[in-house]
């Protein structure tokens, strides 16, 4: 990906969004409970297609991590990290590269502790899109953009010492036996199919490689 297909800034430790899934029974998709974001790092007219791609990969990873679980699942030029906790609350943290593992995921522990805290029950039933958004996300999103203070907060979570030894995958490998991207992709309810080989150029966003093509509805 070059700066002409809105590539971001220089890499500096960038916390692009926190968000809060609640895991869906069996085949059901995962519900986005709850995000902050911030891809202002991006061109203006990419954010929106940064956000719904960041959005489909976080759903794809939160919906094939197990309960009591975390990934790190690198994708292009980020980072997504999940952690499931038992009973099905999930928190997705997306990343550039250079962010500190450890840190990371104290940051999926933080959101999902300040997210349980506000709702306890609420979110158990919850079907909405977004229904549970809370200014806390955003403030730990700010905390979360200085790593030095970012780690002061984390070092005290003796449970983040085991995320050392846990390798990033790719999303191809987080993908259940037989699961192909693009098809994971059509069936999602993110408005986004993503791919390596579109040839619609009117229904497609190049970047750099691959293309974000645009959904279409069907009648």
């Amino acid at each position: 990906i070059n700066a002409e297909y809105g590539d971001p800034k220089p890499a500096r430790m960038k916390v692009y969004s926190v968000s809060v899934y609640r895991q869906g029974a069996e085949e059901a998709p995962a519900v986005l409970l709850a995000q902050a974001a911030d891809f202002s790092d991006f061109s203006f007219f990419y954010r929106s297609k940064v956000a719904e791609l960041g959005n489909f990969v976080g759903r794809t990873i939160v919906e094939r991590t197990l309960e009591g679980s975390r990934q790190a699942v690198r994708h292009d030029a980020y980072v997504v990290y999940s952690r499931a906790r038992p009973g099905g609350l999930s928190s997705v943290v997306l990343c550039d590269l250079e962010y500190d593992q450890r840190i990371a995921f104290g940051c999926c522990e933080k959101v999902l502790d300040s997210f349980s805290e506000q709702f306890p029950t609420e979110w158990q039933e919850c079907t909405e899109e977004l229904a549970l958004n809370t200014e806390a996300l955003q403030e730990l999103l700010a905390t979360f953009q200085d790593i030095r203070e970012a780690d002061k907060i984390t070092q005290i979570q003796e449970d983040l010492d085991e995320v050392k030894e846990i390798l990033q995958k790719s999303i191809e490998e987080v993908l259940r036996r037989g699961e192909k991207l693009n098809d994971v992709a059509q069936k999602s309810e993110d408005c986004l199919l993503y791919t390596s080989d579109a040839a619609d150029e009117e229904d497609s966003v190049d970047l750099g490689g691959r293309r974000i093509i645009k959904k279409k509805k069907i009648e």
